[in-house]
């Protein structure tokens, strides 16, 4: 039987909203307890059905005014979202100021006055249009700013040993997700793509992969509320430890002598162990052995990525980059990576 395009339009275009909502309503019942990360990626899902709803309805329906309102006020809602969703997965130990919660003012307020706000295809209309799109905007550059942040940090001062590649890659799926749709958006308002309906295409698309991720992987959500290790030592000391010991790391490469102990890292930086492995538990939330093997397990990164390397024996790679042994070796670069080591070296042929 045939089924007209425009219906099936209809259909497809509705998928992504409907499924959006009940992947939130997923989320949030079985992961207990509550992360941050979650709390925030339920919100961007909501943000942008509504946004997306709003165009699968007014494309079909003449919906009045606070009602477009309504659904535009998704986007104040997606963005904050999105650049928070961001910072707890990857600087998941940074604490949550109530100041933070301002960022969400501005999707209150206008819901709020959803009545009054115009949107009825005027010039006022349309500066109102822009000025959200632009909140969004800005929001997503900060998401994107955040990434290549983390990205650049190396060994990374506050960076979790499980924040894996995996991790930092949806990560980056889900802005440029967002960032696809801001376009898409955007285009439309300027009248350079006339395919309305099409946003919300491309919204079911990302929103079926994004519930393959969660049910398959659903580690790539989870982040721990509660502290691995609790000290009493002061923040701010504790930070310029971790941060001297990063640059240490870096420039000296002390990773990459065998059985590297704390005393000896301590007595690089002219502090003691007791402090260094107090302030490593406490910014890291990881023990010094593990903060010394993730060193270790990016710098042989790089050396599997080198196509000069291509060949060369694994347990070379390991011995170069301070491991005892393959075993070992291998160990720690699954718990960073989440892949072997010849499984990364086979990825990045390709």
């Amino acid at each position: 039987m045939f089924v007209p395009i425009d219906l099936l339009t209809s259909i497809l275009a509705s998928i992504g909203v409907l499924q959006a909502l009940l992947l939130v309503c997923y989320m949030l019942y079985k992961n207990k307890p509550m992360s941050r990360a979650i709390v925030f990626l339920a919100a961007l899902l909501i943000g942008i059905s509504l946004r997306v709803g709003k165009s699968v309805f007014n494309h079909y329906f003449e919906l009045p005014a606070w009602q477009r309102n309504i659904g535009l006020s998704g986007l104040l809602l997606a963005g904050p979202a999105l650049y928070f969703y961001t910072k707890s997965m990857l600087f998941e130990q940074l604490q949550q100021r109530s100041a933070d919660y301002l960022h969400f003012f501005p999707f209150v307020v206008f819901m709020l006055a959803s009545t009054w706000i115009p949107n009825n295809y005027t010039t006022a209309a349309y500066v109102v249009y822009s000025l959200v799109m632009l909140h969004l905007a800005s929001y997503l550059l900060a998401s994107i700013n955040m990434l290549q942040r983390y990205k650049k940090s190396g060994s990374g001062f506050e960076k979790s040993i499980r924040v894996n590649a995996e991790c930092v890659q949806f990560t980056q799926w889900l802005i440029t997700g967002v960032g696809a749709l801001w376009l898409y958006y955007a285009l439309v308002s300027v009248s350079v793509i006339p395919y309305y309906i099409g946003g919300a295409l491309v919204y079911s698309s990302m929103i079926i992969v994004l519930a393959w991720v969660f049910i398959e992987k659903r580690h790539l959500f989870v982040t721990s509320i509660k502290p691995k290790y609790t000290t009493n030592v002061n923040r701010s000391e504790s930070k310029s430890i971790v941060k001297t010991i990063d640059t240490h790391m870096r420039e000296q490469k002390l990773f990459l002598k065998q059985n590297l102990t704390v005393k000896e890292l301590a007595t690089c930086i002219g502090q003691s162990p007791r402090s260094v492995s107090q302030a490593i538990n406490q910014e890291l939330q990881i023990s010094v052995s593990e903060y010394i093997n993730r060193c270790r397990v990016q710098y042989a990164a790089s050396l599997l990525s080198d196509e000069t390397r291509g060949k060369e024996k694994l347990i070379s790679i390991a011995d170069e980059s301070g491991f005892a042994n393959l075993t070992s070796f291998n160990k720690a670069f699954k718990l960073f990576f989440n892949c072997t080591p010849s499984e990364y070296r086979q990825q990045r042929r390709f």
